[in-house]
């Protein structure tokens, strides 16, 4: 087993509260307010050694599916990460440890005249930063980039590296007026982002605006603010997402249509079709909801949207693991949530509604129709029953939402086969199956 360690500028905030040793190499714990990460790379299982919190309580390595068993002496925590990939340590009544474990290759570009590198265990606080087409931004391990990022109207642009894209929003330092958003491609085509961290946004984390072609992949969130949205898709079409890790206060993996705020008059609205989002890890703190669709969607069609093998860690607050929020005119269909898992939902499990908000432009309502849960596990707490609720609510009886699907869809390991086991609550709705 071959193990690669990240090194850091010496003015780069390090935990004061983890401690880690990979194959008994310590590597570098990065602070932020709300978790604390690590990132190696590995060319296989790696044995870990943590040092807890002092008053830590019973502690758990997530996605509990992945069935990581654990070692514990007094503040000692033992275990074995299979292999590349995103895990989250959560000792009780502290803050999680995140572990991104890469790949050893991240296939970082050769040096050239369209590739901007901010190099190894450097800190560059450049403010606004754009790129152009065919450009190439590599942010190698152990780099910190600190600014906000923006592509307009550009193909055939990649971002990369294995570094930390670090949008530097606190309490303390935060800066009246307007809020940037951390990192926005708007107009463009052909774009990859993969193998990097995005951490302590003002805004929105990643958006992608009007775009077409869009790869999104390996790429690591850290964010607190309420409005720290993990990844917005915009009236876009062509979408992967893949392999991320999003903990975030606000909706993790968004779908919308909205004029957006571009300097340059990019329009973001319009259709979205063919996005898909898969093997991913979802952490929503006290805003938001997970897989959202809506509020947003000042288009016709949203259309061919798919969620699998996903795993959300947990819904804290009001919102929702499973949300369709229509709040314009659009009509949303031929969406698949599919080999899903829920470790911890609060409120709402699933919130699918026609609705008006403060979000909202459009005049005319919109329709939501063909949308399959397929293959759902849901654990469920002692908090659950009798508190939380699932929603399917039309407009009225010409905005309706019609052709709702569940199908192995599991609470707390009971099959779901008819409303009452969810329960489930309905209005100007049609067409809602259980198998």
């Amino acid at each position: 087993m071959t193990l690669s360690t990240c090194t850091y500028s010496p003015s780069c905030p390090a935990s004061t509260a983890y401690r880690l040793l990979a194959e008994g190499t310590e590597q570098f714990v990065y602070h932020t307010a709300v978790a604390d990460f690590v990132t190696f790379g590995s060319d296989g299982a790696v044995h870990v050694e943590v040092t807890l919190p002092a008053g830590a309580g019973v502690a758990a390595v997530h996605p509990l599916r992945r069935g990581i068993a654990t070692e514990r002496t007094g503040d000692t925590l033992r275990f074995t990460l299979p292999g590349a990939g995103n895990y989250v340590l959560q000792p009780e009544g502290v803050n999680p440890l995140f572990l991104y474990v890469n790949p050893l290759d991240l296939n970082l570009p050769a040096a050239g005249a369209h590739v901007r590198r901010i190099p190894a265990g450097t800190v560059a606080d450049a403010g606004k930063i754009t790129l152009k087409s065919g450009e190439t931004l590599c942010i190698e391990p152990g780099a910190v980039l600190r600014g906000a990022l923006r592509i307009s109207n550009a193909e055939n642009v990649t971002i990369c590296g294995g570094g930390i894209l670090d949008g530097g929003w606190s309490e303390a330092h935060h800066k009246p007026g307007p809020r940037d958003r951390l990192l926005v491609v708007e107009g463009c085509r052909n774009v990859t982002i993969r193998d990097i961290v995005l951490i302590q946004p003002e805004s929105w984390m990643l958006v992608i605006g009007a775009c077409r072609d869009v790869l999104i992949q390996n790429v690591r969130e850290i964010g607190r603010i309420v409005g720290s949205d993990g990844i917005d898709v915009v009236g876009s079409r062509d979408v992967l997402i893949e392999n991320c890790c999003i903990r975030n206060n606000d909706d993790g993996i968004c779908i919308k249509s909205t004029r957006g705020d571009s300097p340059l008059g990019v329009d973001w609205r319009g259709d979205v079709e063919n996005v898909t989002a898969r093997g991913c890890v979802l952490w929503n703190a006290e805003a938001g909801n997970a897989l959202e669709i809506g509020h947003e969607l000042q288009a016709e069609s949203v259309r061919h949207i798919r969620f699998e093998d996903i795993d959300i860690l947990c819904v804290h607050g009001q919102g929702a693991p499973f949300s369709i929020h229509n709040g314009d005119r659009a009509v949303v269909e031929n969406v698949v949530f599919e080999n899903i898992r829920v470790e911890h939902h609060y409120d709402k499990l699933i919130d699918f509604r026609i609705m008006r908000s403060r979000f909202n432009h459009d005049e005319q309502r919109g329709q939501v129709r063909n949308v399959t849960l397929r293959n759902i596990e849901v654990d469920e707490s002692i908090f659950n029953p009798g508190y939380t609720i699932s929603v399917i609510g039309g407009w009225d009886a010409d905005h309706t939402i019609e052709g709702v699907h569940f199908e192995n869809f599991r609470l707390g390991g009971r099959p779901v086969l008819k409303p009452e086991d969810l329960p489930l609550y309905t209005a100007h709705s049609k067409d809602i199956t259980f198998h």
